[in-house]
């Protein structure tokens, strides 16, 4: 669940006042139907464990809600139910750079995938680098399932040469995150810590490349593309391995399989994927549905929340916001937005507030 609580232009006279302002999301071109031949590597054990997978709720949020109930359990939890909760966050001045590193499966059963994530890439980036202060690395192959941008934004998306194994994107990238010393396929070692790393591929050829190209300022935000779930490394695994290596934090967002359907056949449900994201505050997106379109707006909505002075409620329950405060001061209710689980503090108070800290009080089930 995500709440955003996005304040408009203030003027900071400790009373402050202003005019309530939303943001909107862009809209990214449409997509081709999933191909309904069974891909390649699909087999009936895969598929069934496929269908176990809950129902299709990969299009996460399309943009922001106005008002300070959190979409979906404010519906039907009582006062009885909750309990009150405080988060607090330092007040910053500057927008806040944000460092997008895609994962992309390279294997054969990818041809569709690829396709649609090339389809809405474009028009991703783009609107990003208009506004925001974002970085975009890609971990990706060459070859025939290459991704095959065009100049404007490959200029734009630095990629990393790297082929990933259906099963391999969380190893991968957590070899990549960490120091090149840290990873060690020949003493099953990853970021320090010793795995079982005899089904994962590749992790030699990509060693620190990843953490190279962070910026210890910014926000990270991980995306994988993937139809498979992992294995060797699991999900437990992998926030073990990351856990203090990322300056900032960071938050996984899946475009993964959810459940085979007629049309669509995934290898395997990315169940490690969900867990992950829950955990970072990331979000899940079914790569079964046809048009990607909401997919990417969310994601959109998300990195600008990041990239704009937001404070994250992710992983705290929270069912409804009941106040927030800059330096000590309450801000009146109808001075905020809530949209998803991010809270988005307008620079004209920031500035005014700088070293000052943000107090949400919110609801949340006992």
């Amino acid at each position: 669940m995500h709440t955003v609580i996005r304040f408009t232009t203030l003027s900071l006279s400790l009373a402050l006042g202003a005019a309530v302002v939303g943001c909107g999301s862009s809209n990214f071109g449409s997509s081709n139907k999933k191909s309904s031949a069974v891909k390649a590597k699909t087999d009936a054990k895969a598929t069934a464990k496929g269908n176990s997978d809950a129902g299709p709720k990969g299009e996460g949020n399309a943009g922001p809600e106005s008002g300070t109930p959190a979409p979906g359990a404010a519906q039907t939890e009582t006062a009885s139910s909750l309990v009150d909760a405080q988060k607090e966050f330092d007040a910053t001045a500057a927008a806040i750079p944000v460092d997008i590193v895609w994962v992309i499966d390279s294997s054969g059963s990818m041809a569709e995938e690829i396709k649609k994530t090339r389809e809405n890439m474009i028009r991703f980036v783009n609107s990003l680098q208009t506004s925001r202060d974002v970085e975009s690395h890609m971990l990706a192959a060459d070859g025939d399932l290459r991704l095959d941008l065009d100049a404007a934004v490959t200029s734009k998306v630095k990629q990393i040469r790297q082929v990933v194994g259906s099963t391999d994107a969380l190893a991968l990238l957590a070899a990549g995150v960490c120091a090149e010393n840290d990873s060690n396929s020949r003493d099953n070692r990853l970021c320090g810590h010793k795995f079982d790393l005899s089904s994962v591929r590749h992790i030699d050829g990509v060693r620190g490349k990843v953490g190279k190209v962070l910026r210890d300022a910014s926000r990270k935000v991980f995306v994988v593309v993937t139809d498979d779930d992992t294995r060797g490394v699991t999900a437990p695994d992998f926030l073990k391995a990351l856990e203090g290596k990322v300056k900032g934090g960071y938050s996984l967002f899946a475009f993964r399989g959810f459940s085979s359907t007629t049309n669509c056949k995934i290898a395997k449900a990315g169940l490690s994927y969900k867990t992950v994201s829950e955990a970072t505050g990331g979000k899940e997106y079914d790569i079964c549905k046809p048009d990607w379109t909401p997919h990417f707006d969310s994601l959109l909505a998300s990195v600008v929340a990041l990239s704009s002075d937001a404070f994250s409620l992710a992983g705290t329950g929270v069912v409804a916001v009941k106040s927030v405060t800059v330096g000590g001061v309450p801000l009146a209710a109808d001075k905020y937005v809530v949209s998803g689980d991010t809270i988005t503090v307008n620079q004209d108070v920031l500035k005014a507030a700088v070293g000052a800290k943000i107090v949400i009080t919110y609801s949340k089930p006992k």
